[in-house]
């Protein structure tokens, strides 16, 4: 019977690399935590010779950088890298690809009461404190911190039916339903005003009438209510009465 020789028919591991052994192909070695496979025999060649060898499986990241819990690997310019274990409670910040993360301080450390706030001043991050009730964060623009201050708001009351109005008050009028009067405040003084809108898009359909107190001061110079039409107008009426002259200008139309 005829013998026929398949020679090898896979891969044998010869263990770590021996410059003194002689390797022939297939054989699989180990060398500085790789792993390269014989093409060619080989007595002596560097496992680095490509004539001779070809890499199975290259060296991963150089874990023998971390040396303490907590460290990481990074890249930097040059390769690979240890980052050290930050301190407790700090957060990884990317400085994007131009540069190596770093730990850094997130801040959360400085709020010691509700309602505090963080913001970067000139140095970092910093605590603004809690302000009073009915403040409002007022920004001093790119090159100051913000503070809290004394806003302006308005307070709007939302009415459906006749109403008469108080000197400073600020109306949403909801003529949904049906048009009605809102009457103006009785015996006002200089620079007494009303705010009006229409909130919901109805004046067209159902007229707002502003009418005019019992003493009966003009309106927009006319001596008659003023009958608001228009679908979410917002206008203020302010009364003005020069007492140097005892000129009665009556509710203007702003």
């Amino acid at each position: 019977m005829a013998t026929i020789n398949l020679g090898r028919i896979k891969p044998v591991f010869r263990g770590a690399y021996d410059v003194a052994t002689a390797y022939v192909v297939d054989d699989i070695v180990t060398f500085n935590n790789q792993s390269f496979i014989c093409i060619l025999a080989s007595t002596g060649n560097a496992t680095t010779d490509t004539t001779y060898w070809s890499i199975l499986a290259a060296k991963g990241g150089d874990v023998t950088q971390l040396t303490t819990h907590g460290d990481l690997i990074i890249r930097d310019a040059s390769g690979v890298a240890r980052l050290p274990a930050g301190t407790s409670g700090q957060i990884l910040q990317t400085q994007g690809t131009s540069g190596d993360p770093q730990w850094a301080d997130d801040g959360t450390e400085t709020i010691t009461t509700q309602g505090d706030l963080l913001y970067r001043d000139g140095s970092g991050i910093a605590r603004l404190g809690a302000g009073s009730a009915g403040q409002v964060l007022v920004t001093g623009g790119a090159s100051a911190n913000p503070s809290w201050g004394t806003g302006t708001h308005i307070n709007y009351t939302v009415i459906s039916t006749a109403t008469t109005a108080v000197s400073g008050g600020a109306y949403i009028c909801n003529t949904t339903a049906a048009a009605f009067t809102l009457t103006l405040p009785n015996n006002p003084a200089d620079n007494d005003h009303i705010l009006i809108v229409d909130g919901f898009g109805q004046f067209l359909t159902n007229n707002l009438t502003i009418g005019r107190a019992a003493n009966a001061e003009n309106i927009a110079g006319a001596a008659s209510d003023l009958v608001a039409d228009t679908n979410y107008a917002a206008f203020r009426l302010t009364y003005k009465f020069d007492v140097a002259t005892s000129t009665n200008y009556g509710w203007l139309l702003t």
